[in-house]
């Protein structure tokens, strides 16, 4: 599921949990500037109510044309993900 605004103070937990050290102020601000460009997500797992994980998506899309030396082109194609799950 996305991000909610009450998973902000559990995903800081978990990032400095799993060695990147952040704050609620420090990740509120994270969320806010992720959430503002359509081509990122956040997704957190959880399990009994309780963030027990979360995935980041970065995806943009691309387009592939002719070349006028007669070779592919590739503009850019690229998806970033990372993974973070709690350690317990």
């Amino acid at each position: 599921m996305e991000t909610r605004e009450g998973d902000t103070e559990a995903l800081a937990t978990l990032m400095t949990e799993l060695g990147y050290p952040s704050t609620v102020g420090k990740m509120s601000r994270r969320l806010a500037w992720i959430s503002a460009d359509p081509s990122y997500v956040t997704l957190v797992a959880k399990r009994d109510g309780r963030v027990v994980g979360m995935a980041g998506v970065h995806g943009v899309l691309y387009t592939v044309h002719k070349c006028s030396d007669s070779n592919d082109c590739c503009r850019k194609i690229s998806w970033r993900r990372t993974l973070r799950t709690s350690p317990s």
